[in-house]
Parts: structure tokens; C-alpha cells; sequence
């Protein structure tokens, strides 16, 4: 028995590798859920399909209907959302002793396998940290495939496949289209490529051009402009017109990436968006970066405060991505203002108790450091 878990990235991925492993094997078994529907599959069939199981005798019966075969690739039991069957803890509650007895009976039952029963045993997640340890522990879910996102030449391959599948113009710039979209998932990509579509319908052309993929793009980084809303008055707009300019100024003076576009027309939920797109593909992010991040967050504020000599309500969101990295800086990367290299995922993960206030205060002093600057 083999047991590999993988971490997906917004959907696309997973549908992928789920299409692909059934032409791999005799037989897949897809087990949606977690287990949280009711049991609605024919026990007797031979045919990939998609089966749900209720607690608590779903690995029972999960792997009941996954009998060795005589071939050399027999029966792939695919468990989507393996995180949901969470971790064994005191049992303080009713469903703590209920999903106990499930993972108990997962684990037994995988145990239970001849080496060479051929029975491969896939999970996916997006959160692998919320495994039970004894699942990922040799023998077991042991090996683990990490499907990370698309590169610059992937995501240029992925917009000529779904653009295929299209009625798309002749002559469209893909590599453009890949460089816009630097950090986007296969799924994105798939919705940018329908949205020019359905924008390309509701304009009434006969085929989707470079024009409708660009306002797709846009809409996928920054919403869609809601219709029928009220108009702001003319003291909101110029606030938000001197929100928006304190970003665009500090991203391009601090070069945090391409600054694609400034608007103060609504856009999904927020009233006006200043859109920075990254330059290159990055998965190492230096000190310096993720401080010149922060203080892009905060400049529409600040830009607020330096010509209003008042704020509003709408620096919210900013001050809550900005918050979000300064913990992250503080709490997992070693980089607060106090020198503190302490990760605070390790004391979780050691199952100690942990006052979150100094991290806290450092992060705001972190965020108060950069606001000053």
C-alpha cells in the first residue's frame, strides 16, 4: 500500500490529477467531502464514480467497496478535503469522540492492507498541518506532492488550451496575458478565459478578443463594477481619489510591483482600487519587500491623513492585509522589530501554551514603524 497526500491550488488542479488518475488505474473511487453526505453510491459498481459516506463507518465501507483486483493496477480510493477528517483530541464533546472513532477506523483500515495488494490510496488538502500525525507516518499517507502554482510559460499554455475550447480571435498576445497574470491559479485562469467569453455575449461580438481577456484579468484581480449603485458625492470621491494616489505613489516609488491600473469607480466591494500587479514570478520574499508591502497598504491612509488631516473607515482592508503580514513577520519569519526569531507555529505544533500579546504589541509596533517611515 501507498498512500500520498498532495496540496492543491484553487480547485483546478485537483480536477486535473483526478481526471488523469483513472486512466492510470483499473478503478477510481473519489470520496467527496469528507464523508459528509449521506451513502448514496451502488455497492456493486465497477465504474469510476464518486461516492459519499456518513460517519462513523465510512472508512469501513469506503474501503470495503476497494477490494484487491487480479490486476497490476487495481482500486485508487481518491479522499478530497482529507483535512475534514481532522485530529484526534480529548474527548471534551460528542463529536470529538466521533471523529476519533473515524480516524481511528481510517488508520486501521490502511494498516489493514497486503503489501502487495496494489491498492493506492490518494488524499488531497489544502491545509496538511491539520492532518492527525499518524495518518502522514510511513505506511501510511506518506509521501506528499506539492502542486504548486503555474509558471510564466504554464500559464501561457493554460490560456491557449482554454482559449481553444473558445470562438477567440485569431492573434491574441498570450505571453501578455501570462505576464499579467503572475500568481494566478489554473482555476483563475479558467475563469478569466470564460469571463472574456460571456463579456465578449454580452457585448455581442462574434469572438472573444485580446480586449475582453484584459477586462477579464482585471476583473479576476479587483471585482466586478457592481451596477445600480448610488453615486458617491463629490467630497467621498476626491477622498477616495486621495486614497488611491497614496498607493499608486508609494508602490511605484518603492517599486512593489507594476501598478496596472488606479480607479475610484466601485469595484466588487471596495469603493476604489489601485491594482499592483508583481513583476516576476517570486517565492522567496526579501526583508525589504514585505516591509515596502506594508507601507503601500498604509499610504492611502496616510495620504488621507496628510491632506484631510483626517481618516475614514475606508482604510479597513488595508490595515487588515497589512496586519496579516506584519503577524506573519513577527510570528513565523524572524523578522520583528525586537530581534525575536521564535516561531509561533512551533509552539503551537509542541502544544504549549502561548500568550499571543507580545507577538501582538511587536507586530504593531512593526506596522506603527512603518507608518511613521
Amino acid at each position: 500500500m501507498l498512500g500520498e497526500r498532495r496540496k492543491r491550488f484553487g480547485g483546478c488542479s485537483e480536477v486535473i490529477l483526478n481526471r488523469v488518475v483513472p486512466s492510470l488505474t483499473w478503478s477510481t473511487i473519489s470520496v467527496v467531502g469528507c464523508f459528509s453526505k449521506e451513502d448514496g453510491a451502488r455497492a456493486d459498481a465497477d465504474d469510476d464514480e464518486e461516492r459519499s459516506f456518513s460517519p462513523p463507518s465510512l472508512p469501513r465501507r469506503l474501503f470495503g467497496v476497494a477490494p484487491p483486483r487480479p490486476s497490476i493496477s487495481s482500486t485508487t480510493p481518491t479522499v478530497d478535503e482529507i483535512d475534514g477528517i481532522g485530529k484526534r483530541a480529548e474527548q471534551t464533546r460528542s463529536s470529538d469522540a466521533e471523529s476519533n472513532r473515524i480516524i481511528n477506523q481510517f488508520l486501521a483500515e490502511m494498516d489493514g492492507f497486503d503489501g502487495a495488494a496494489g491498492v493506492l490510496v490518494l488524499g488531497a488538502t489544502n491545509f496538511p498541518n491539520s492532518l492527525d500525525p499518524a495518518l502522514v507516518r510511513e505506511g501510511r499517507f506518506d509521501r506528499s506532492i506539492a502542486v504548486g502554482l503555474p509558471g510564466l510559460d504554464d500559464r501561457e499554455a493554460l490560456f491557449r488550451l482554454y482559449a481553444g475550447k473558445i470562438t477567440a480571435a485569431a492573434g491574441l498576445d498570450f505571453p501578455q496575458l501570462a505576464r499579467n497574470t503572475v500568481g494566478l491559479t489554473p482555476a483563475a485562469i479558467a475563469y478569466i478565459v470564460n469571463h472574456a467569453a460571456l463579456l465578449a455575449a454580452r457585448g455581442g461580438a462574434n469572438q472573444v478578443e485580446m480586449a475582453h481577456f484584459v477586462d477579464a484579468v482585471e476583473t479576476c484581480r479587483i471585482g466586478e463594477q457592481p451596477s445600480g449603485v448610488t453615486p458617491m458625492s463629490a467630497t467621498d470621491r476626491k477622498r477616495i481619489a486621495v486614497h488611491e494616489a497614496g498607493h499608486a505613489l508609494v508602490a511605484a516609488a518603492l517599486k512593489v510591483g507594476r501598478v496596472e491600473k488606479v480607479t475610484i469607480l466601485p469595484r466588487g466591494q471596495a469603493l476604489g482600487v489601485t491594482l499592483v500587479t508583481p513583476v516576476e514570478d517570486k517565492r522567496l520574499h526579501m526583508y525589504s519587500e514585505l516591509r515596502n508591502r506594508i507601507q503601500m497598504l498604509l499610504a492611502g491612509r496616510g495620504a488621507e491623513q496628510l491632506y484631510f488631516h483626517e481618516v475614514s473607515s475606508g482604510a479597513g482592508q488595508d490595515l487588515q492585509e497589512a496586519s496579516k503580514i506584519a503577524l506573519s513577520m513577527v510570528g513565523a519569519l524572524g523578522m520583528g522589530p525586537r530581534g525575536s526569531l521564535l516561531s509561533l507555529q512551533a509552539v503551537r505544533d509542541a502544544h504549549l501554551d502561548s500568550d499571543p500579546r507580545e507577538a501582538l504589541e511587536a507586530a504593531d509596533e512593526l506596522l506603527q514603524q512603518l507608518n511613521q517611515e
